[in-house]
């Protein structure tokens, strides 16, 4: 990890004053805390989210595949913890980039898969007549087309990645961006800001915009208002790990590229750091999602009620 401290830029050495030891300190318990509750929550989401759509419950395949994503994520956390502490990856480069493309592929498809949720509930509420005749193979037709085209495009994160000598190993956000041509770097720059944020933005603050509008518009019948209601807190909460997760990647991504691009040392050493801060606050989404299946999905929470009873009675009987 050498390199991200001390840069050779330009025939020029420079070197950064994060300490080492106190960068892998930061990231080792960063990826420890949230290890341990994304595994056990997204463990129970699954279970719970995979028992009620055997049951034929609509608009839960989404969060079905979100928690996957989750859960596929939350596996690599134990090798990140591993790396951080010892300073070095103990496998093989490309076990290494199999762990980086599982983190890209999560970070997207659960951008995806919330905005996903939010459309589907916002045209669910404005057409109640779609809904009804909405059939769970649509939503399983969607998420496998999601999986594959968030798949291929996540290969170009990899693949723009240097590989490092065996006797010196970086892994994660720490392995750096090849030195590629400027038109190649606007490229994936533009694709993964455009489809990774932007255009997620817009189209979750235009569902949030149609419902609140849906919820001023009906203000006589209860019953629509409160369904009104359980609606927007989907969406709201959606929005909220959308901005607090992903966003700040997103801000600092451009920067980030252009500054390891244009070799320029002195903003690469913070920027390098910001980019692994942004992605260990991306990792959280792993921690916050099943907080949107609980108060958003009335069956979700009805289930984990009924199975919270019958484990508290046994309990009790021993």
């Amino acid at each position: 990890m050498a390199d991200i401290f001390t840069m050779q830029c330009k025939n020029s050495t420079f070197n950064c004053s994060i300490e080492p030891e106190l960068y892998n300190f930061i990231f080792a318990c960063g990826y420890a805390t949230i290890f341990i509750p994304g595994l056990l929550t997204n463990s129970a989401a699954l279970w719970i989210l995979y028992n009620l759509i055997r049951k034929k419950r609509k608009a839960l395949i989404f969060m079905f595949n979100l928690s996957i994503a989750d859960f596929l994520h939350v596996l690599t956390f134990p090798l990140q913890i591993l790396y951080y502490l010892y300073s070095n990856w103990p496998f093989q480069p490309a076990f290494c980039l199999t762990c980086l493309y599982f983190k890209y592929l999560n970070m997207y498809t659960s951008v995806v898969f919330l905005i996903c949720i939010s459309i589907q509930r916002c045209i669910f509420l404005v057409n109640p007549f779609q809904a009804k005749h909405w059939k769970q193979k649509y939503d399983i037709f969607i998420s496998i087309l999601v999986w594959l085209s968030v798949g291929a495009g996540c290969v170009s994160f990899v693949i723009s990645r240097e590989l490092y000598p065996v006797n010196h190993r970086p892994c994660f956000t720490d392995i750096r961006m090849k030195n590629v041509a400027l038109e190649y770097l606007i490229a994936i720059l533009t694709g993964s800001e455009m489809t990774g944020f932007i255009l997620p933005l817009v189209i979750i603050t235009i569902c949030t915009w149609k419902t609140m509008q849906s919820l001023r518009k009906n203000q006589t019948f209860s019953q629509d208002k409160e369904k009104i209601k359980r609606a927007l807190r989907t969406i709201l909460m959606c929005t909220a790990v959308f901005l607090m997760c992903f966003a700040p990647y997103h801000i600092n991504l451009p920067f980030y590229s252009v500054a390891v691009h244009l070799q320029h040392c002195s903003s690469l050493c913070v920027l390098s750091f910001c980019n692994g801060i942004f992605v260990l606050l991306a990792s959280l989404n792993c921690c916050m999602n099943p907080f949107i299946y609980y108060l958003t999905a009335d069956e979700f929470r009805k289930h984990l009620f009924r199975r919270s009873q019958r484990l508290q009675s046994s309990l009790c009987a021993i």
